[in-house]
């Protein structure tokens, strides 16, 4: 019986101290900018139109410099959040798809992790974007390579 309660007390531990490694291991994602060869950004009602827009930006200084931006945004892991909306919803393609969506002020979420921000990451990456000079269409849901993920802030 000592035997039982021993082994089932260890696998107990053993699955604790797993999963605060893999919680280190996941407290961030980088986008791979090398590998990217188009990023599309498609902006909420933020703007003059009142429309959510979006661009697809394909050059690869531009695409460069968006990965290096999302990348450098100081993020910590948080556990997984029911928002049902977004701000900005960033995907990019390359090698590897990922998508991205920052949901509020203070919250950013990378291929399903979700992470705490500063509150003026937000901004940041509104104003950071704004500097690209690239058409900026009406988004509709039947635009190609649309962004299968959305979250909705929740505000209650």
């Amino acid at each position: 019986m000592k035997k039982i309660l021993l082994s089932i007390l260890f696998i107990i531990l053993l699955c604790g101290c797993s999963n605060k490694v893999e919680e280190k291991q996941a407290k961030t994602t980088n986008i791979d900018s090398k590998t990217t060869k188009e990023v599309r950004i498609i902006a909420y009602p933020f703007n003059e139109t009142g429309h959510v827009t979006e661009e697809v930006i394909t050059k690869k200084e531009d695409v460069k410099s968006t990965i290096n931006f999302i990348n450098s945004i100081k993020r910590i892991r948080i556990p997984k959040r029911n928002e049902k909306g977004w701000g900005i919803s960033v995907t990019t393609y390359g090698k590897v798809k990922h998508q991205i969506c920052f949901a509020g002020d203070d919250f950013l979420n990378i291929d399903e992790n979700w992470y705490k921000v500063d509150n003026s990451e937000f901004k940041r990456f509104k104003d950071f974007i704004s500097k690209f000079n690239y058409e900026k269409k009406p988004f509709s849901d039947t635009t190609p390579k649309a962004p299968v993920v959305e979250y909705k802030i929740n505000k209650g």
